[in-house]
């Protein structure tokens, strides 16, 4: 709501000493109107509308190297964790929450693809586990032409114990 002017914060930081109390740190930041990431891989920005100022905040993290044992033991969370976000949004996008225009084909694929290659092999694998697990959840859908619809089929029909009539 501001405009692009600029806005203050103060940010409470706790103390490397622990018999220090937390610090108060004022920062001045200008809001940005430029495209994020996220609107460049969904293509949703929209010159029509006014354009949203935003700042950024992202978590910072540090790489731990793990073994390959630990790193099989991870593997299931980091999938399981995939599942839950692309059924959270296929949810949402039933409901309506999420617009129909955040979906996309093979164009913003291929530009998801390219952005990740630009952030790095973390963020390659992390996008080829994402597209994976997403469209492995889609095919199954009891939608007809999917394999999610044969097995629907499938199931009718072992259920009433004869074939279905074409």
């Amino acid at each position: 709501t501001s405009g692009g002017k600029e806005l203050a914060f103060e940010v409470k930081r706790p103390s490397e000493n622990s018999n220090e109390s937390s610090s108060i740190v004022a920062l001045k930041v200008v809001p940005s109107k430029d495209e994020t990431e996220l609107d460049k891989f969904l293509g949703s920005s929209d010159e029509k509308s006014e354009p949203v100022y935003r700042v950024g905040l992202s978590p910072g993290y540090d790489k731990i190297p793990i073994s390959f044992q630990t790193a099989l033991y991870l593997a299931p969370n980091t999938s399981l964790n995939a599942c839950l976000m692309t059924v959270r949004s296929l949810t949402l996008l039933v409901q309506g929450v999420l617009s129909p225009k955040n979906l996309s084909g093979p164009i913003g694929v291929i530009k998801g693809a390219s952005e990740s290659v630009k952030r790095g092999f973390d963020a390659v694998i992390d996008f080829a586990i994402i597209l994976s697990v997403g469209l492995a959840i889609f095919n199954l859908l009891p939608i007809p032409v999917l394999d999610g619809g044969h097995l629907l089929l499938m199931l009718i029909e072992t259920i009433i114990r004869r074939p279905l009539r074409e």
